[in-house]
């Protein structure tokens, strides 16, 4: 089997587990939304941004560098597991001493157990870190979804069971260590690896130098992907951040249930062609294609479709959170482009190259994203929006001269997909003002179903015509 087929079939089980994955996120979402209200996912909100913060430290880069090393040795994973052991542990009792702070940066007392209790994260999510990484570089994705699906439906059981017993707030809480436990004891079930109590510092210190900057680019990404979630809970209040991180939620939808999957499945598959630049660049182009076929519909659909799909699952207490979902489906598109561009980067052990553009990045975002709170939600994601349409485009630029890519053959290879979606949002926007006077739920069925159909039509119109040409539609 090609590399090229490996990379597809991982992609449709990670694509494919993702989205019944997603769907039952969203049902204990919708559930818990309607049961918990706004407030509470805003608490638990401002506990998560810390929580990630500490979980890229505890993590270490130890992963991203067992699956980019090429003379990876038993050895440098035992030493690997250990090591983060050891580092997720020390994260975990300084998060658990950073309980009174975290409370009083956002003023809510109520915060310190919820902290005290989420430390445990970071141990739990060690155990599986190099079992799980070396699955990856084995390219084993048929396992690790079957393993991440059970995890998410545990650990959505266990949060709806908590929140139906009128736990509240605790109900959110249970859920990542549901997760992070039942994921971690089933991968080091099925992984067939097992860590003996060896360490050599000298293997430690081969994966330093990828580790460290890996850790700082995965610093500067949650920074540019939290900073405002950040500056939403301290200037504008627990409601407003639940209104903004509901809107985020159903806009990751896409991205966490195909960009990120994708990306998982191609940064092995391009650390294998690290001495192939031809090939690389062909497996480059050919998977932003197949990202962008799968990721436009579902954003421009919830662009579209946002008004009922709100209203109908949410509720009309979480109306405000509409125009937000709006403008920050075009932030997805932006991300889509950064999301697996990113992993040329890493394949290539550049991370010094994408360590700066972060940087900078963060900053023009601190700059900037912090007078925009000011005036309010809407406006706010309205700038977010400017900068990350504008970051997409930079990166892109440099990927493409990294890799030795006209901008025209990458333009080229984006054609069809837009088109594609073109035609399926305009479909929509011409039915939609005659479908008001219909329920809700026949206005979201209607619009949902009319733009599947029109699309599906449109991609196997052009699959047909490349068929016909005899032209790869990949």
């Amino acid at each position: 089997m090609t590399l090229w087929h490996r990379f597809l079939q991982g992609v449709g089980w990670v694509v494919g587990g993702k989205q019944v994955q997603q769907i039952v996120g969203l049902l204990v979402t919708m559930t818990l939304a309607n049961w918990l209200g706004p407030e509470a996912f805003g608490l638990m909100s401002m506990v998560m941004v810390f929580a990630g913060l500490a979980r890229i430290l505890a993590d270490s880069g130890i992963a991203a560098a067992i699956i980019q090393r090429q003379d990876l040795t038993p050895l440098h994973c035992h030493s690997l597991f250990w090591l983060s052991l050891l580092i997720a542990s020390v994260v975990g009792i300084a998060f658990y001493l950073a309980a009174e702070p975290i409370a009083a940066f956002y003023r809510r007392t109520e915060l310190i157990p919820v902290v005290q209790v989420m430390a445990w994260l970071f141990p739990l999510a060690a155990l599986c870190a190099v079992p799980q990484a070396l699955m990856r570089r084995q390219m084993r994705f048929k396992a690790l979804t079957l393993v991440e699906t059970v995890a998410h439906a545990g650990a959505g059981a266990t949060a709806l069971l908590l929140a139906w017993l009128g736990f509240g707030l605790w109900s959110l809480v249970s859920q990542p260590l549901a997760f992070h436990g039942i994921r971690s004891g089933l991968i080091c079930l099925v992984s067939g690896w097992r860590p003996q109590l060896r360490f050599s510092l000298a293997s430690v210190r081969q994966v330093f130098q990828f580790s460290a900057r890996m850790v700082g680019v995965q610093y500067l990404q949650y920074g540019i992907y939290n900073l405002d979630q950040l500056l939403v809970g301290q200037f504008l209040g627990a409601t407003a951040l639940g209104f903004y991180n509901l809107a985020q939620k159903l806009m990751l939808v896409p991205i966490r249930s195909v960009c990120l999957e994708i990306a998982k499945v191609l940064f092995p598959a391009l650390s294998k062609l690290q001495g192939e630049p031809a090939a690389l660049r062909q497996h480059y182009l050919r998977s932003m294609k197949a990202t962008a076929f799968l990721v436009l519909p579902m954003l421009l659909g919830i662009w579209v479709v946002a008004d009922p799909l709100v209203t109908l699952f949410f509720g009309d207490a979480w109306l405000a959170a509409i125009p937000i979902l709006k403008v920050l489906c075009w932030v997805g598109i932006c991300q889509q482009l950064i999301t697996v561009s990113s992993v040329v980067f890493r394949a290539l052990d550049r991370l010094d190259l994408e360590l700066w553009l972060n940087l900078g990045r963060l900053v023009v975002m601190a700059l900037l994203l912090l007078p925009a709170v000011e005036y309010g939600l809407e406006p706010f994601s309205w700038v977010r929006l400017s900068l990350a349409l504008a970051f997409a485009l930079l990166q892109q630029w440099v990927v493409l001269r990294m890799l030795a890519l006209s901008p025209a053959r990458w333009l080229q290879s984006t054609v069809a997909p837009v088109l594609c979606v073109s035609s399926m949002v305009a479909l929509l926007l011409w039915i939609q003002p005659n479908l008001l006077t219909q329920p809700i739920r026949w206005q979201l069925a209607l619009l949902i179903g009319s733009g599947v159909v029109v699309y599906l039509l449109c991609v196997g119109g052009y699959w047909r015509w490349c068929r016909l040409h005899r032209i790869n539609w990949l």
